[in-house]
């Protein structure tokens, strides 16, 4: 017998419903973390029975999907900002600033993301999605860096700009839990790495 397909929803009202159980999956996600995370409590958070969140997803792990497919989105318009990095007058330590200052800033708005990213990396059905990001980031950073003037050879190019989003996004998610004043030690020396890292790659 083939699986039961979620349903798409038709209706506003039936899209709301299932937006409430994607929001309140976040909320469980940014509050109790992944291995909290159970239709049974999503269900209870969004006021609705667990049939409800069935109805739309298959289990929790496409509950994730769905949240990483949205929230992604935002990070996506984070990496839209790198002209500051693709500007050969702008200081690469200006650059460097607005680029993990910018995650970071991106991640107050939206703590859940860390669970989220965390997530991601440690369930392989989710793990596609992190990747695909991570390379679109990459792209856009190696796009900028080759616009600066970077003598760097596609291939190398490729792998020092993947190597330093991973380490950007990695250290803010990391940075994040810490008080205002560590947070604020821990982001100067992200951005003095980060600095160091692309004056070598231009």
């Amino acid at each position: 017998m083939p699986s039961r397909q979620p349903a798409v929803p038709q209706q506003p009202r039936a899209a709301k419903t299932r937006q409430r159980v994607l929001d309140a999956a976040l909320e469980v996600l940014a509050e109790q973390g992944f291995e909290a995370l159970n239709t049974n409590l999503v269900a209870e958070v969004a006021g609705v029975r667990v049939a409800t969140v069935y109805r739309y997803f298959t289990d929790k792990h496409d509950v994730m999907s769905a949240i990483a497919e949205q929230h992604l989105a935002q990070l996506d318009a984070w990496a839209d900002g790198l002209a500051a990095l693709a500007d050969p007058s702008t200081p690469l330590a200006t650059a460097s600033r607005q680029l993990v200052h910018g995650y970071y800033e991106l991640l107050q708005q939206h703590p859940a993301i860390v669970e989220l990213r965390a997530a991601m990396r440690a369930v392989p059905a989710l793990r596609v999605l992190d990747e695909q990001s991570l390379d679109r980031w990459q792209s856009r950073l190696a796009g900028a860096l080759r616009q600066r003037g970077s003598p760097l050879k596609p291939a190398e190019l490729r792998s020092a700009t993947r190597l330093l989003t991973e380490t950007v996004c990695n250290g803010a998610d990391r940075t994040l839990p810490h008080g205002a004043r560590e947070a604020q030690r821990r982001l100067e020396a992200l951005n003095e790495l980060t600095t160091a890292y692309l004056h070598t790659l231009c």
